[in-house]
């Protein structure tokens, strides 16, 4: 750096570093905000700090939270201390808060490890500078329309912006994170078919059908759902790369998630049995296997992790099981997958659900315009495999709710309007469900809780 960069990069690592602190003791949440000061002053701040010795990074459009909180879990077991944005921000103020917080005023890194969630679209302003050694790209699907409507833009990035020396950890079921691979080192990881899963041919989202290569069309012999399948293009040969990690369940609901890598097989206990939490385990070990870890003690110590309860959640009160599914805004596929997820859960019996996704609904996001063109490529069909008794829609997007789910067969004597969605937990007829089902988006986890705790509340008071 020249005397003028040097000067503005302390300039700016100083302020931030100020403003980070200052905030702390006011209790408020500095995980953007100091990032920001730092960037406005060296937009070139990522480029000039200091980095720990070992980045590991995780981004894909679905569940890098949920795998960046199962990484963190187990190393946080190896008491080494690590930089990480697990409560934070995950894209380029974000980032940058979280690595200078753990700088010294004088550019050096107090950590030598760093494991960082990078939002996929973000990830060309962050990983030129903070190059991991250790990447995860879980899956790649079609997001937010306003963000990424195609997934094409985003395997573009990605291959454009991914240093050559990091070690890339894919999963192999999915074509499109398979064209980031390239001629970088990595390791892959794949999902068997399981006896009793119920393959989804019928989703409206398919954007694998053409071959990425040459555009002829491709041929499945298997898909779990929307793209993730055993694919091969009888044209030009394009098929998933071999398997590093494979795992595999005997049944959807068995907690024994059999990992077969390097000719052993290791078996992990999970709480929460799942297809997308088996993916996110074989995400997690196949990281492991390609650090050259001890994985006799991460099988055992990813045992011992246990599923973000703000992801999913569930208890028992008195003779009500309340289901708390995060339903990322504005992204079909992951609705679509809980929609699907749901019909794998018959023991829940009926079924209420609380829509409680509308983003521009709650006081923090008074000017947010949605894109409601994501519910009819939703997987709303799905709901009438289920013993759906009750339909609670709230807040202004209550009527085009309503449309879609008619148009998708759902009985209307089901669907119950009000007028906010916080008037949904007291609309619910208590008499007719067995397990009512909070379904919230990324922006309004907390208000979701605070409603859960007037459901309890009702629950107590109400039923015998």
């Amino acid at each position: 750096m020249n005397i003028m960069n040097t000067l503005r990069f302390y300039l700016a690592l100083w302020i931030s570093k100020s403003v980070y602190t200052l905030m702390r003791l006011l209790k408020r949440n500095a995980t953007h905000y100091p990032g920001d000061v730092a960037l406005k002053i060296d937009p070139a701040f990522l480029k000039h700090i200091k980095s720990p010795k070992k980045i590991i990074m995780i981004t894909g459009t679905n569940g890098k939270t949920s795998v960046t909180n199962m990484v963190l879990d187990v190393l946080i077991q190896d008491k080494q201390p690590i930089i990480h944005n697990a409560l934070g921000s995950n894209i380029l103020q974000g980032i940058a808060t979280s690595v200078l917080a753990k700088t010294s005023i004088f550019n050096t890194s107090r950590y030598d490890l760093a494991v960082l969630e990078v939002d996929e679209r973000s990830s060309r302003l962050i990983i030129p500078y903070l190059k991991p050694d250790f990447l995860i790209i879980n899956n790649l699907f079609r997001d937010s329309y306003r963000r990424n409507a195609h997934v094409e833009f985003i395997i573009q990035i990605l291959q454009d912006f991914i240093p050559k020396t990091t070690h890339l950890i894919v999963n192999a079921d999915d074509m499109f994170a398979t064209q980031v691979i390239q001629d970088r080192l990595f390791t892959t990881f794949s999902l068997q078919p399981i006896s009793d899963e119920v393959t989804r041919t019928d989703s409206k989202i398919h954007d694998g059908k053409l071959c990425p290569h040459c555009f002829n069309p491709m041929s499945f012999t298997y898909v779990r759902y929307h793209h993730l399948s055993h694919f091969l293009c009888p044209t030009c040969g394009f098929t998933n790369p071999t398997s590093h990690v494979v795992a595999s369940l005997t049944s959807i609901q068995s907690q024994q998630l059999h990992i077969h890598t390097q000719n052993q097989t290791f078996v992990i206990h999970r709480e929460n049995p799942s297809i997308n939490d088996a993916y996110n385990t074989a995400a997690v070990f196949g990281l492991f296997v390609a650090m050259k870890d001890d994985l006799n003690k991460r099988v055992e110590q990813l045992g011992q992790i246990k599923t973000v309860s703000s992801r999913f959640s569930e208890m028992l009160v008195k003779n009500k099981r309340i289901v708390g599914l995060l339903a990322k805004d504005q992204n079909p596929v992951a609705n679509s997958r809980l929609c699907d997820f749901l019909t794998t859960q018959p023991q829940w019996g009926r079924l209420g659900l609380c829509f409680m996704s509308e983003v521009h609904a709650h006081e923090d996001h008074p000017k947010e315009v949605e894109n409601m063109a994501y519910i009819y490529d939703t997987d709303y069909e799905y709901l009438n495999e289920c013993d759906v008794t009750q339909v609670m829609l709230g807040g202004h997007r209550r009527f085009e709710y309503k449309a879609r789910l008619l148009l998708a067969g759902l009985n209307r004597s089901a669907l119950v309007l009000t007028e906010t969605e916080d008037d949904e937990i007291q609309a619910i007829d208590l008499n007719k469900v067995d397990t009512i089902v909070l379904m919230y988006s990324t922006k309004n986890i907390f208000e979701a809780m605070d409603l859960r705790e007037q459901l309890i509340a009702r629950i107590e008071k109400e039923c015998v």
